[in-house]
């Protein structure tokens, strides 16, 4: 159903990412209403947009361009997504992943959602790191957790649906036919020994020998099961089940993907991946649809969780709130433009240099703040704060800031 009511960029609340154009028709195909025709976008913003409503959310949706993949085009293709709708609350990154049936029984079609435990945020960068001696590898980095809303949302859907487990997959099974997509025979949901490699340029499975699949016991369902768990990202496509099962030693992840470490520590988001591989030497795109449908419809039944109102209340990802006592959140990585007003109801502009690099916060009267060096939630008063912008950095009171290049 489509909507001929015009919208403004800032009626939009809720920022959906998928890297794939299937991923991005399935989530499409979610939505209560569509709404159109695209709006005016800023002008280093060229992403393509398709806007609705889900529940009482306006949402903006976009895949990455083709032929790009990973974290930087997810990171570039969210910095601009934020340009053009400053009233974003939140980011959701919806498609699929490599599964690792290790630990939860995972399978095909299920869906991962990012979760924080006490080892990580629920997203892992598994390729960052150092080597030292030995060759041995040692990750360094830690990442985000979701923001409180999301998490909060996923466990009341997770409560809503305790005493039910086969509810929330029948829910899920529902929304994916309801939006046309259909369920791959579960007899195509094999699962390989990790040591029994794919014959290499065979273009199907016909000559894997299945003596060395795997049984597991059928379910009394056949919809996607949800798990919490922990997303491994990183700048490789994993098909080698050898290599997951070390990762996994190592880990403890449920899925690889190669956009979400773009993402979490710049932008408030939630993780939300359908399985449609096992990440080995096997995997082909027989259940990609599915997966992408699946993981959508999860997405789907998490904001019909979270109230319209309560999204409405959280500080936008583009902005800073100031309070009474002059706390500043600041947010890096953000285009920002000053505008004529300098300070406009509490909300401090952000902008990086086009010369030096540096981020400066105007803040009204009292000019530009170098912003580089403090922490998130730095008082104002802490800020080096400079007469004049840097030179090229343009005029506040003529809002002439340029936008930096991406």
């Amino acid at each position: 159903m489509s909507n001929s009511r015009a919208f403004s960029s800032e009626d939009y609340t809720v920022g959906w990412i998928c890297p794939l154009p299937c991923e991005l028709a399935a989530a499409v195909s979610m939505l209560d209403e569509r709404h159109s025709p695209p709006l005016a976008q800023c002008n280093v913003d060229d992403n393509n947009y398709v806007l609705g409503r889900i529940g009482a959310h306006n949402v903006v949706m976009t895949c990455l361009p083709g032929g790009s993949k990973g974290k930087v085009a997810a990171a570039v293709a969210a910095t601009r997504m934020t340009v053009t709708f400053g009233s974003l609350r939140f980011l959701l990154l919806v498609g699929t992943a490599g599964g690792v049936p290790n630990g939860k029984d995972v399978r095909l079609g299920d869906v991962i959602i990012s979760h924080p435990d006490t080892r990580c945020g629920g997203v892992v960068q598994y390729d960052f790191g150092k080597t030292v001696q030995e060759g041995r590898f040692v990750h360094t980095t830690t990442l985000n957790k979701p923001p409180r809303v999301l998490r909060n949302a996923v466990s009341a859907l997770l409560v809503q649906y305790m005493c039910r487990p086969a509810a929330l997959s029948i829910q899920l099974s529902q929304i994916v036919k309801k939006a046309g997509y259909s369920r791959p025979d579960s007899e195509t949901d094999v699962l390989y020994e990790s040591s029994h490699d794919h014959p290499l340029e065979a273009k199907t499975c016909f000559r894997c020998d299945t003596n060395k699949s795997l049984q597991r016991p059928a379910r009394s369902w056949d919809g996607p099961v949800a798990h919490l768990g922990v997303v491994a990202s990183g700048d490789q496509v994993m098909r080698w089940a050898t290599r997951r099962d070390e990762l996994w030693g190592e880990l403890k992840m449920d899925c690889f993907e190669m956009e979400a470490a773009g993402l979490m520590d710049d932008f408030p988001c939630l993780v939300i991946r359908g399985i449609s591989n096992y990440a080995d030497s096997h995997k082909n795109n027989a259940w990609r649809q599915y997966a992408a449908a699946a993981a959508a419809a999860y997405a789907r039944e998490l904001l019909g969780i979270v109230p319209g109102g309560l999204a409405a209340k959280i500080p936008s990802i583009v902005r800073g709130e100031m309070d009474s006592g002059k706390e500043m959140t600041v947010v890096r990585g953000l285009l920002w433009r000053a505008t004529p007003d300098g300070m406009d109801d509490g909300v401090a502009k952000q902008q990086p240099s086009l010369v030096s690099g540096k981020t400066f916060a105007h803040a009204g009267p009292e000019g530009f703040m170098d912003c580089d060096s403090i922490e998130p939630d730095c008082p104002i008063t802490d800020m080096e704060v400079f007469d004049a912008p840097p030179p090229g950095l343009g005029s506040p009171e003529s809002g002439s800031v340029p936008h930096s290049p991406v």
